[in-house]
């Protein structure tokens, strides 16, 4: 499970790394 952290996309980012993850 990866947590990537972005400027332009926080909750986005999340919700995709725990599909991806």
């Amino acid at each position: 499970m990866r947590y990537q952290r972005r400027v332009t996309h926080g909750r986005v980012e999340i919700a995709y790394g725990n599909l991806t993850g």
